[in-house]
């Protein structure tokens, strides 16, 4: 978050001074606002105190207030701002972005390829796009910083005291505030470049964990969980904790307990620095107004609010999570166990984890494969992961069986069949393990010396079958068998050779009481069958 109207040091005398706009370049409603904060300044009007962005918590920040709006980041990635708009600092912006950081007048987010687009005013180019790549973005009073992939700090707007300027680092984040510009280096020290007549800038040499640039002060938040802040001004404190985050306003400073209770402490002349039980998961300081995230993803604000920017929101926010699709996988059911999967997220910056029945997550990539699996059911899930680090909360997945085990199939004479029998045709019953598809009545093989030669096929069920054989040539024997791979089940598989423990019939016309007439048995639970 950042001043809405800042001011800047006199070179010379220390004094604080309007920044040297050009009335030409502004338009007539920045004179007047510029105006009104003076005679502020000046007893007439108790304006609010101004204010910078700070990255609380890196390039996971989801709120960020600015001087007169306050912006936060919902998990499909859009930017919602509320409050002042003069300068189309606030409004919707669809992204997808993967952090949001709202400077004095304008407003910057962090696309997922590590683009860095702003918007609002840009007297100083201070907003504008830059292509980066660049891992966090941090909105300054009305200049900008970005930190690069290698760890550079580079900025780009109103650069009058240095503190626009780029630092090899190497940094792990950086925090723009008013004037000056500050960053953490890998060991937790602290360096700052920019004005520092009132000490907020210098080097600092921790350890830190996180660095809040303020209007007129710095905050760093220690490894132990205090907060150290450094200024001349009044209301500048260190504040023992523990805290897990700390935000910088104007003159006052905000942090964030273990439990999720805010602490302020400093100029409190709108409310903005009073102390919230929360619980809160992230919390930003502004010049005026302080906002805070809470654990169900909403915003609650406090403190000045005659612009609407310290109004409450339902979001829900929260740190921008890419979708994730499964567009290629293996049917329901299928006899592979060498399956390949195929996924992709609109995020094409995203990366990706995948797992397979509940495992431990591992980085994937497109296509994924797996080899030799065990037959029956698999579970497939695979999370598409933000550039930031934050992975799809609802990952795709898909549950498959697999099946290599082929059908078996018995083929023997019916039950009720008569043997000798002088009259066709002949009945015989194949069963199969399980269900297949595809048996007809070619797929019966005759041998014997009665030569039979057509077969007739009806389903009793999907794994049963009746096979009635006619056409026999002379009196003779009638033995019916299947051959392999002629019926196939639902996983794929081809059936084996049949076997059988009686799969002949002796045909003998001279039999005169040979009839096939099926007969009821009764069987254990009282249900007839055929025999």
């Amino acid at each position: 978050m950042v001043n809405r109207f800042a001011f800047a040091p006199d070179s010379f005398s220390g004094n604080k001074v309007p920044a040297p706009f050009s009335p030409a370049r502004w338009p007539a409603g920045v004179a007047l606002a510029l105006l009104a904060v003076l005679l502020g300044l000046l007893g007439l009007r108790p304006g609010p105190a101004v204010a910078l962005t700070v990255a609380p918590t890196g390039p996971t920040e989801i709120v960020s207030t600015g001087h007169n709006h306050t912006c936060a980041l919902t998990p499909a990635g859009a930017v919602e701002c509320w409050g002042q708009n003069e300068f189309g600092q606030a409004g919707t912006h669809a992204g997808p972005y993967t952090q949001v950081s709202a400077g004095n007048v304008h407003t910057c987010a962090l696309t997922p390829a590590g683009t860095v687009e702003c918007w609002g005013a840009n007297e100083f180019d201070q907003a504008g796009t830059h292509a980066g790549p660049y891992s966090q973005v941090s909105a300054g009073a009305f200049h900008t910083c970005a930190l690069t992939p290698a760890g550079t700090v580079e900025c780009w707007g109103w650069n009058d005291a240095g503190q626009a300027g780029t630092h090899a680092g190497p940094y792990t984040q950086v925090s723009a505030g008013g004037y000056h510009t500050c960053a953490l280096t890998p060991a937790g020290a602290l360096e700052c470049w920019g004005f520092d007549n009132d000490g907020q800038a210098g080097i600092h040499d921790g350890p830190y964990t996180q660095v809040s640039g303020g209007n007129f002060h710095t905050c760093a938040l220690t490894p132990g969980g205090a907060v150290e802040c450094w200024s001349t001004k009044d209301q500048i404190d260190t504040h023992d904790g523990p805290y897990s985050q700390v935000s910088a306003g104007a003159n006052y400073s905000c942090a964030l307990t273990p439990v999720g209770a805010v602490e302020c402490w400093g100029n409190n002349d709108f409310g903005q620095a009073g102390n919230h039980a929360g619980p809160y998961t992230q919390v930003s300081a502004s010049g005026g107004h302080t906002c805070a995230l809470t654990p169900a993803g909403a915003v609650e604000c406090w403190g000045d609010n005659d612009l609407s920017q310290a109004g409450n929101h339902a979001g829900p926010y929260g740190p921008y999570v890419p979708e994730t699709n499964i567009t290629n996988a293996p049917p329901p059911l299928t006899n592979g166990n060498d399956p390949t999967f195929e996924f992709d997220s609109p995020d094409t910056a995203a990366t990706f984890d995948c797992r397979l029945n509940g495992g431990a997550w591992q980085p994937c990539n497109s296509p994924h494969d797996y080899t030799n699996l065990a037959d029956g059911a698999h579970t497939f899930e695979v999370r598409a992961v933000s550039p930031p680090g934050n992975p799809d909360t609802t990952p795709a997945a898909h549950t498959w069986t697999i099946d290599t085990v082929a059908p078996s199939v018995v083929i023997n004479q019916a039950a009720g069949q008569t043997d000798p029998t002088a009259a066709g045709p002949i009945h015989f019953t194949v069963v199969f393990s399980e269900a297949v598809s595809g048996f007809v009545g070619d797929d019966v093989t005759f041998s014997g010396t009665a030569g039979a030669t057509t077969a007739v096929v009806t389903p009793i069920s999907a794994a049963v079958y009746n096979v009635a054989v006619s056409d026999m040539t002379g009196d003779g024997t009638v033995i019916a068998t299947v051959a392999a791979a002629v019926a196939r089940d639902a996983a794929g598989n081809d059936n084996t050779a049949s076997t059988s423990t009686d799969n002949s019939v002796t045909y003998d016309t001279s039999v005169t009481f040979a009839l096939y007439m099926p007969i009821a048995l009764t069987v254990s639970g009282g249900r007839d069958r055929p025999r």
